[in-house]
């Protein structure tokens, strides 16, 4: 499995606002996680979605439930990868953009 986190420039670009944390932090986070049979990286600077799917060549596309990607647009270059969505989990409690207006 490879887990690719955004660049700063990436979330910033698609939800206009600097992540809450940068992006070695969440690359930290998610490394510290210590997954099995897992790579992670950190997306292209260019932000080249697809380039990083040609890299990788995954057989299967899993997606954030929040993520803003157009799966028949990945399907059209990529017509052999299986895509799915990711359910959410507890998005009541866990959704990032409920603690933007929390101080700790």
């Amino acid at each position: 499995m490879v887990v690719v986190v955004a660049r700063d420039e990436t979330v910033l670009r698609y939800k206009k606002q600097m992540p809450r944390f940068l992006e070695n932090e969440r690359l930290s986070r998610v490394c510290a996680e210590n997954l099995p049979h897992t790579q992670v990286r950190l997306g292209r600077r260019d932000g080249d979605f697809f380039q990083t799917l040609r890299e990788e060549s995954p057989d299967i596309l899993l997606l954030g439930y929040d993520q803003r990607l157009d799966p028949a647009a990945v399907q059209k270059q990529f017509p052999t990868l299986r895509i799915e969505r990711a359910d959410p989990f507890a998005p009541e409690f866990f959704k990032s953009a409920r603690f933007r207006y929390t101080s700790f």
